[in-house]
């Protein structure tokens, strides 16, 4: 299969004159599916989102998909700028800059190291997501045929193993997650699956949890669509920033500081970083836990470490203070995304 989805890239690639080197091998018992290091693709043709479809045409159709993903970050994702966001993150600071509500946000933080890590775990899942959905939507244009039917195909399959909003909640409350792995939830089946959750049966507590999500989505709806379509590196981080701290009311100090799990990343800068798809994105994913709902990313955000996702490194943990990124990110701009990270979201909602 490796020179069919080698023709695939070149072909559509040949316009851009980049070409991302491409490794392929089938393992049925691997939990990793495809990633990026950011400058190659790395394929397992029978990873967890793949080796379940009922035909042998559709997992052809789904390694497309994964393969034509991935290839999108390489294309794509300002691997550099990201990283060094995903440091500061670490840090409890920001790169480039300080966005509205920085202040707060840090104040709010201060003297909580394991709530910085945790939120900012929790953020990559977020922006893992929008990351794939703005790739995704780059890629459309870019690619057309079977490149887009396997990224289809791909998502129906995320879109299948999520469940309903009643699940996603469910899952959360029973777990003790915090409310933004629902947010994330929402935002992977909107902007990647492009497709709401079905409702389900929501308790009175679970329509409140859920209605508080919607609301503070509403307020980040600016920088939401601006992430779907901008190019430069620094923008997105700023948007990002932004993003982080509208989003901060869905993240409870006080019950982070007892959050069982540990604080490692769970982005990670590796090839099967649990961002395997873009910035921290990534498609793999255990086979339980792929991209399905945040709660599982969430969950596994915090305790996986990283999922050998790519942003994470905690390296930003190592340099101090300042906003500025540190010579070690540089390093590793090109340390791409893991591909595991959506499928474990998936699960995670269901196991994506």
């Amino acid at each position: 299969i490796k020179p069919i989805l080698e023709s695939i890239i070149i072909g559509a690639c040949r316009k851009l004159d980049r070409y991302p080197g491409l490794s392929v091998h089938c393992d049925p018992d691997s939990d990793f599916t495809a990633g990026t290091n950011g400058l190659s693709v790395l394929q397992n043709t029978l990873g967890p989102l793949i080796r379940e479809l009922p035909t042998n045409w559709e997992k052809y159709v789904s390694n497309v998909g994964h393969t034509v993903h991935e290839t999108g970050h390489v294309l794509f994702t300002p691997f550099k700028e990201l990283h060094f966001m995903f440091e500061a993150w670490d840090k409890g600071i920001f790169y480039p800059s300080d966005p509205d509500g920085a202040d707060d946000v840090k104040k709010a933080l201060d003297g909580k190291p394991r709530a910085v890590k945790l939120y900012a775990s929790l953020m990559k899942h977020i922006e893992n997501t929008i990351e794939d959905a703005y790739i995704e939507n780059l890629l459309r244009v870019v690619f057309d045929g079977v490149a887009v039917q396997g990224i289809s195909l791909v998502n129906k399959e995320i879109y299948r193993r999520m469940g309903t909003k009643e699940e996603v909640v469910a899952k959360a409350m029973a777990k003790g997650l915090p409310p933004i792995v629902i947010a994330e939830a929402l935002l992977l089946s909107r902007l990647v699956c492009q497709k709401e959750l079905p409702e389900g049966d929501l308790s009175p507590d679970e329509e409140f949890i859920l209605s508080v999500a919607e609301a503070v989505l509403k307020t980040a709806e600016s920088e939401i669509k601006d992430l779907l379509w901008e190019q430069d590196g620094e923008k997105r981080a700023t948007l990002y920033n932004s993003l982080y701290v509208k989003l901060f009311p869905l993240f409870p100090i006080a019950d982070s500081e007892n959050f069982e799990g540990d604080d490692s990343d769970e982005e990670g800068e590796g090839e099967e970083g649990k961002g395997g798809k873009g910035s921290s994105a990534g498609r793999s994913g255990k086979a339980g836990n792929g991209s399905g709902s945040p709660e599982s990313s969430a969950d596994n955000s915090s305790q996986e470490g990283s999922e050998g996702g790519e942003e994470g490194s905690n390296d930003a943990s190592e340099s101090e203070g300042s906003g500025s990124p540190s010579e070690k990110g540089k390093k590793k701009e090109s340390e791409g995304r893991g591909s595991s990270e959506k499928s474990e979201k998936k699960d995670g909602a269901d196991n994506k």
